[in-house]
């Protein structure tokens, strides 16, 4: 257990009444413990869920954190506040972000670099500008990933600065394969010059191998983006995950000045945020 990395707990015991809840979690001895993935579908709000384990040694070199599908009142902001201004919290730079006022505070006050909108665990759309008036609060540490649905459309009514330093971006999604209408889609991301890669989201009718890729879209997205190297493409909105099992995804990778795709897995947008590998199972 000392030498334990990551830590992740999906709790479904629906029937949990016990206050708070996850008591356990103040005495993980841990020391290296670096990412805690916290989700309790019977904890509605922050205050069910102890926080003590916030100021106990396990968390001291914590550098992700996702504890979604909670709220937070303003009653407990003070307090839950109180705890994450402690020493443990300061390395995180990894943060799954709900839209909550908990979560602005956090990218505020914390050099997030690597963030992900999700709320009760899915991936999600970014509604307002409360991000990037959060971003926009704090200096040093520029934001490298940003991960939501529907990122082209929400980045097109945002202010760029704090955006400019992206490498990895998604989720674009689209209905067609035609250059025309997936390029304009991606416009909205043509002023991040330092692109390394992008995530699209396919219909489940499309062919994720489309010769269209390779031949126009790719090529045109290199143009605006030189540095981009990858383009992953899966189905992510699945209408029943068990239709469509195994997952499809295609990995597009730029080799040799040629783009090549081949098959990948699928990863969720937190295992995207915690450097998990677009390797080939």
């Amino acid at each position: 257990m000392p030498s334990l990395q990551s830590l992740s707990l999906h709790c479904k015991l629906v029937n949990y009444i016990d206050h708070p809840k996850h008591t356990w979690l103040a005495n993980v001895q841990a020391k290296n413990l670096q990412e805690l993935e916290l989700v309790c579908y019977n904890a509605r709000e922050w205050s069910e869920v102890d926080l003590r384990f916030l100021h106990s040694p396990g968390m001291r070199n914590l550098k992700a954190l996702k504890m979604n599908g909670m709220r937070i009142s303003s009653m407990e902001m003070i307090s839950v506040i109180w705890q994450l201004m402690d020493e443990p919290s300061r390395m995180i730079d990894t943060f799954a972000y709900d839209g909550s006022t908990i979560a602005n505070w956090i990218v505020r006050n914390r050099n997030i670099k690597n963030l992900v909108s999700l709320k009760d665990d899915f991936p999600a759309s970014l509604d307002n500008s409360n991000l990037t008036q959060a971003l926009s609060q704090r200096t040093g540490t520029q934001l490298e990933l940003l991960y939501a649905q529907d990122i082209n459309t929400w980045l097109s009514k945002q202010d760029r600065s704090p955006y400019l330093n992206l490498s990895s971006v998604g989720t674009i999604s689209i209905v067609t394969t035609d250059p025309k209408v997936v390029l304009n889609r991606a416009a909205p991301l043509m002023f991040l010059k330092r692109l390394k890669l992008i995530e699209f989201s396919l219909d489940p009718k499309l062919k994720l191998l489309d010769p269209s890729w390779s031949d126009d879209i790719l090529p045109h997205l290199e143009a605006k983006h030189p540095s981009l190297v990858q383009v992953y493409c899966l189905v992510r909105d699945l209408p029943d995950p068990n239709e469509y099992y195994p997952p499809l995804v295609v990995l597009w990778e730029r080799l040799g000045g040629e783009w090549r795709g081949r098959k990948a897995p699928f990863l969720t947008y937190w295992q995207i945020a915690t450097g998990a590998s677009y390797a080939s199972d």
